[in-house]
């Protein structure tokens, strides 16, 4: 079932890259809620954090609106957690770093995701 989860997440972020028309059927079609699932479903999998990080990335980038569902979804939570989580797998943790510099482009979105404890986690990485 990872597998299936690892592959509908790269599917998405494939679908979401480069294209804001792509993104916004993302957002119609509920993708978010889809990665939230998978994440929720196999905390333990980097491969799948890995890429439901990436596809949040490839759909949130460069729209404001998204970048606020994102917000709302309870990902920058998941996220965290998966960075605590996966702390010693580079891959995972440079999409998980990668997803949340994409959602804070938007300033006002810096401060929430402060606010989860982040910088503790960064600071493990030292």
């Amino acid at each position: 079932e990872a597998v299936v989860s690892t592959q509908s997440t790269g599917a998405l972020t494939n679908f979401a890259f480069n294209n804001n028309l792509n993104r916004i059927i993302c957002k119609k079609l509920g993708a978010l809620s889809a990665i939230v699932t998978a994440m929720k479903a196999h905390p333990g999998s980097g491969k799948v954090q890995k890429q439901a990080c990436r596809a949040v990335s490839n759909i949130a980038v460069n729209n404001v609106d998204l970048k606020k569902e994102v917000m709302g979804s309870g990902l920058i939570d998941l996220m965290v957690g998966v960075l605590h989580n996966h702390i010693s797998d580079m891959n995972v943790v440079v999409a998980v770093l990668s997803a949340l510099y994409s959602l804070c482009v938007f300033h006002g979105l810096r401060k929430e995701i402060d606010e989860t404890g982040i910088e503790s986690t960064i600071s493990e990485l030292k």
